[in-house]
């Protein structure tokens, strides 16, 4: 491959965390980023599947669900997700865990 097109591809995916919260601060009012940020932040220090926290959070601005009722509905699903990692990770230790199937399980 060549030095330049590595370079991009280095580029993408150190910007990839970044940029589900790139779109929940546009969607999402200050307040709101603010309460889910650290849950983000702790989800994906775990491995839990942020791309899903996020969905959650912009189908609830999408609905035009108040900002507690977000974080609320976030929460949940983290704890879901996390239930079902670790049931998911008890069963299979050793196999891996793509985050579709986390997802599916929860």
């Amino acid at each position: 491959m060549r030095p330049l097109a590595l370079l991009g591809l280095a580029g993408a995916l150190a910007a990839a965390p970044l940029m589900g919260q790139g779109r929940l601060e546009a969607r999402l009012d200050p307040q709101t980023v603010s309460a889910l940020r650290p849950l983000l932040d702790a989800a994906r220090r775990d491995s839990v599947p942020v791309a899903a926290l996020e969905d959650k959070a912009l189908e609830g601005a999408a609905k035009r669900v108040p900002g507690d009722r977000i974080v609320a509905a976030v929460r949940q699903l983290d704890a879901e997700l996390r239930a079902a990692r670790a049931v998911l990770r008890a069963a299979a230790p050793r196999a891996p865990l793509p985050d579709a199937e986390v997802v599916a399980a929860a």
